[in-house]
């Protein structure tokens, strides 16, 4: 009997502590700061190439996936083939809206909120955001075999840098760090991320997939629980993305997955000019 009565103590407190309602407001880019970069194929002997790229992405955020946020983003960006290494600089705009749920102060409890839910509250709704950004990369092409049409593996990393307006950053800075699980209310937001593509090309068109992991840097990433628990590293992100090239157009779909994240964005890129490299 009294293993049975510790038993349902047991459930009782895994089940108020799962219902423990947490809020977590950080950029709303994080999951999104980098696009897809097409790079022609060291084979092409592209030596610059000029590209623009357009992009559509939705997806979850906060704890538990409470809030959603969307937006659509504008680059251009250049590559350089210097043989084995390649590498890409560019820039470009995001607008978006955050959608920052209301907590309901009918069930309010001070056991199963973290969080006051005033503040929140007041600000709740579909908030508009924007941000300016720089980015950057650079990899090794490792062609697998000499064939026209061998695959081409690459290893690279890259950075990136926003900057953010707009009605969602005003609502983070009108919070108190105290009064939210999490808060990160900075206007820059910077990573480093490492990625492996892999590329398959025919005599029609080009398809691969990469797998990339991304680092935010900052102080205000560096702990997920903000030193309000068991520290638990820095905020990270993994994206994976499958991608098809015919011409000068590349179609792309990735999706994000990290911490208190979920996204899926759609995307083209197209390849505005291009230089080859002088026969020696």
């Amino acid at each position: 009997m009294k293993a049975q009565y510790l038993i349902a103590l047991a459930t009782l407190a895994s089940l108020s502590l799962s219902c423990v309602r947490r809020a977590y407001y950080v950029s709303p880019v994080y999951g999104s700061n980098t696009p897809y970069h097409t790079v022609p194929l060291k084979k092409e002997q592209i030596a610059s190439a000029l590209y623009g790229n357009a992009s559509l992405q939705t997806g979850s955020a906060n704890d538990q996936g409470r809030d959603m946020s969307s937006n659509m983003q504008i680059n251009a960006y250049r590559t350089h083939n210097f043989g084995t290494l390649q590498a890409y600089y560019g820039g470009g705009f995001v607008a978006g809206i955050y959608n920052v749920k209301a907590f309901d102060t009918a069930s309010y409890r001070r056991n199963t909120y973290d969080i006051a839910v005033a503040p929140i509250n007041a600000g709740a709704g579909n908030l508009f955001y924007g941000t300016g950004n720089i980015h950057g990369g650079m990899h090794v092409a490792i062609p697998l075999s000499p064939s026209n049409t061998a695959p081409e593996l690459r290893l690279g990393s890259k950075v990136a840098m926003h900057k953010e307006f707009g009605n969602y950053l005003s609502f983070r800075n009108s919070l108190h760090s105290d009064s939210v699980s999490g808060l990160a209310n900075s206007s820059t937001l910077g990573s480093l991320s490492g990625y492996t593509e892999i590329l398959f090309p025919s005599s029609h068109n080009i398809i691969g997939a990469q797998l990339e992991v991304n680092l935010m840097l900052g102080k205000q990433y560096s702990d997920i629980y903000f030193g309000k628990g068991t520290p638990g590293g820095r905020y990270a992100y993994v994206n994976g993305t499958l991608h098809l090239t015919q011409g000068k157009t590349t179609a792309y779909l990735q999706w994000s997955l990290g911490t208190r994240l979920f996204g899926i964005h759609l995307g083209v890129n197209y390849q505005l000019t291009g230089k080859s490299k002088k026969p020696r």
